[in-house]
């Protein structure tokens, strides 16, 4: 367990979690794979909930490389 599953996590703190960096954790966000919500000031939080259930899910989640693009393309 990462958290009390309450806790609100940064994009900083989820990044530590996943083994990433917080490039990539706005990518997950960013492609619907990861949820957040804003804080006022525009701050991403992630729940500890989400970020296990993540976690749980198995999805690997990284960012496609142009050479993975090429083969979609085939």
């Amino acid at each position: 367990m990462i958290a009390s599953m309450n806790d609100l996590l940064t994009t900083g703190e989820v990044a530590r979690c996943l083994w990433r960096s917080t490039e990539n954790v706005r990518y997950l966000t960013k492609t619907g794979k990861l949820k957040c919500r804003r804080t006022a000031t525009g701050q991403r939080i992630y729940s500890a909930k989400d970020v296990e259930a993540f976690i749980a899910s198995g999805r690997n989640g990284s960012r496609p490389t142009q050479s993975d693009e090429r083969n979609d393309s085939d």
